[in-house]
């Protein structure tokens, strides 16, 4: 799988958000991240799921509508409207 599948996965119920966002699937989240050709390795002030999160959803993190901006010098991802 890949980043982007994993996130999907982790919103679809409780039980696969609460598993998939625990610390003990870190190797999950590494290893699909890993299927990803050229993808520039993780930074260290992020974890998996956070550097998924800005790497391939698409969605504001202040008013969860699409987008594709992210502010990397702030580690956030945010649309036009809410910067």
């Amino acid at each position: 799988l890949r980043p982007l599948d994993i996130l999907r996965l982790s919103r679809t119920s409780r039980d696969l958000h609460d598993l998939l966002t625990s610390r003990s699937s870190e190797h999950v989240w590494r290893n699909a991240r890993l299927n990803v050709e050229g993808l520039p390795p993780l930074p260290t002030d992020l974890n998996e799921i956070q550097y998924a999160k800005l790497m391939f959803d698409t969605i504001c993190q202040v008013c969860a509508t699409h987008c594709y901006s992210v502010f990397w010098d702030c580690r956030v991802r945010c649309c036009k409207k809410c910067v």
